[in-house]
């Protein structure tokens, strides 16, 4: 929905410029520019567009009915959950694992600074 304002809004925009444009002699044609612009937007937003195609012209399984006759949300839902699960869990493991690398880099410093304060008490 969003994109369809700002191209709405972006050719309104473009005409108002172009006809400011015409009062000093500056012709430039509008369509080629529109559709320029058109394409330009199109792809900063083409995973946008593609996600939104795909969910509006492919058909997804639903998944099977629930006790009482009400229909259950489809299939593809559950695979984008099972999707962001994925991704958080890797990010966790990621996390704790950092996590653990600086807890063992810290012991390490402290076993370091023991072992320097042992030499020179034993000077």
């Amino acid at each position: 929905m969003g994109l369809i304002i700002v191209l709405i809004g972006s050719v309104f925009v473009l005409g108002m410029l172009l006809d400011f444009l015409r009062l000093f002699g500056i012709h430039i044609p509008e369509i080629p520019l529109m559709l320029a612009i058109a394409v330009v937007i199109a792809l900063l937003n083409a995973k946008k567009i593609l996600k939104t195609l795909d969910y509006l012209f492919v058909k997804y399984p639903a998944a099977p009915s629930a006790v009482d006759g009400t229909p259950s949300a489809p299939a593809f839902h559950y695979e984008n959950q099972a999707e962001r699960e994925r991704a958080l869990n890797d990010k966790l493991n990621a996390d704790t694992e950092i996590a653990q690398a600086t807890i063992r880099l810290e012991r390490a410093r402290a076993a370091l600074a023991d072992a320097e304060e042992e030499q020179r008490n034993a000077r």
